[in-house]
């Protein structure tokens, strides 16, 4: 983690130092992805998470006696193309450092480099959780480009909703994006402080209610509790609690802004307001 936060303080200086500098700065954010691609490439033992996914793929997809992920089959079955572990470890971080660099490219303005930098690699719940959560991580890219092909750029609604399709046989979670257009619309017309409040209210519940709300989803089938049932049982109190809720409290920043600045959003491109919100949200 140490050596994480090291290198997010390097590239932040970078962009610091070349902040003024348009030319320079048009270099330093691919040299910065190169290291990020190189720390978790070459990745050993990182995240809880790598032992877990090497004893899958030893054993040609499947623990004994665990039966968990038997319908993501795109992820399984992409994994066991590779005949050494680490093969699949770097063209995976090969895969998600290119889509995230596709994205901040594109919709991430210079100025805010060095934010995106800071908020991706010193926070647990996304450079960490992305490399140590390699099913979802997989269903993200997916997600990711298709919202922007299929929902900013275009609504196109049916590709929108085969690629979401797709990326459920990576992470069966990422099937909930399937009514994106219908919470975008709902979270355009409250108004900005009722928006921010109800963001609050859901972090406090993800951080110190998450199992009871999860265990009402899980109970709904019969098939996601023996699959997922085992979440239920990870302890999620004293430090783990703290923790999480100071790790989450530093979105409270990006919320805000995007809740204040709401019509502006709205104004320049009336697509993106929902895309970054729900892209915050995940």
């Amino acid at each position: 983690m140490w050596y994480q936060l090291l290198l997010c303080l390097f590239i932040i200086g970078m962009l610091w130092y070349v902040k003024d500098d348009g030319k320079k700065t048009k270099f330093v954010l691919p040299f910065s992805f190169i290291l990020i691609t190189l720390f978790f490439a070459l990745r050993y033992e990182y995240g809880n998470d790598y032992w877990h996914y090497y004893l899958r793929w030893d054993s040609g997809r499947l623990v004994e006696g665990d039966n968990r992920g038997t319908g993501e089959t795109l992820f399984y079955g992409f994994m066991q193309l590779f005949d050494k572990y680490y093969k699949f470890v770097i063209v995976h971080t090969l895969l998600f450092c290119s889509v995230l660099y596709y994205l901040v490219k594109r919709h991430v303005a210079p100025q805010y480099y060095a934010l995106f930098f800071f908020m991706f690699m010193s926070m647990a719940t996304m450079s960490y959780n992305m490399m140590s959560a390699m099913r979802s991580t997989m269903a993200a890219c997916v997600l990711w480009l298709n919202i922007d092909l299929f929902y900013i750029r275009k609504r196109m609604w049916l590709p929108y909703s085969l690629l979401v399709i797709i990326s459920g046989f990576f992470h069966t979670s990422a099937l909930v994006f399937i009514i994106l257009p219908f919470v975008d619309r709902g979270l355009s017309i409250i108004k900005p402080k009722p928006l921010f409040a109800l963001l609050v209210i859901g972090m406090i519940v993800n951080v110190f209610y998450a199992r009871q709300v999860y265990a009402i989803v899980l109970n709904f089938s019969d098939t996601m509790m023996e699959t997922y049932g085992g979440y239920l049982d990870i302890d999620k109190t004293g430090g783990a609690t703290f923790f999480g809720m100071l790790n989450r409290s530093f979105m409270l920043f990006p919320y805000y802004y995007i809740c204040m600045n709401k019509e502006i959003f709205k104004q320049e491109n009336k697509k993106k307001y929902g895309y970054w919100l729900c892209l915050l949200l995940q």
